[in-house]
């Protein structure tokens, strides 16, 4: 699984209100999920389709879901991006250009950042690692139509 890029970071570098910039990052999420489901690496979902699907009668390989459903995702995706500019342009236009709402970006704060995404992901993975055990365990014991 891919790390997920928070939109925060840049809804926080436009000049945007801050309904503005809850409007922005639900409209972005909407639009990465999406395009998420069209690789294996984009999210779980994606993976077990095509692990699922990779012998007979499908043979499903990497670009299996793009194939299968991209010409329902990528609109979907773009019609997002359209609702974006058509919703949050006029508000972004009236405030004016070259509204600084923080400070500029320096390498240290870059470095930061990335330091603090990066103990973020290590740490989702140790706490899936970690509760491994008794997931295997736990659901070994559980119907398979109860787990779906």
């Amino acid at each position: 699984m891919t790390p997920h890029i928070s939109p925060e970071p840049v809804a926080a570098a436009l000049p945007l209100s801050r309904t503005g910039k809850k409007r922005l990052a639900v409209v972005t999420c909407f639009a990465a999920g999406l395009g998420a489901c069209l690789s294996p690496l984009g999210e779980p979902l994606s993976t077990i389709l095509v692990a699922k699907l990779a012998g007979p009668p499908y043979h499903a390989g990497f670009l299996f879901p793009l194939k299968q459903f991209g010409m329902y995702m990528i609109p979907g995706v773009l019609g997002l991006a359209l609702l974006g500019a058509f919703w949050l342009g006029p508000q972004m236009s009236s405030l004016g250009k070259g509204a600084h709402t923080h400070d500029p970006e320096t390498p240290r704060t870059i470095v930061i950042r990335a330091g603090k995404i990066y103990m973020f992901i290590a740490a989702l993975v140790f706490i899936g690692e970690g509760f491994r055990p008794l997931m295997i365990w736990y659901l070994a014991k559980i119907a398979p139509w109860a787990l779906y």
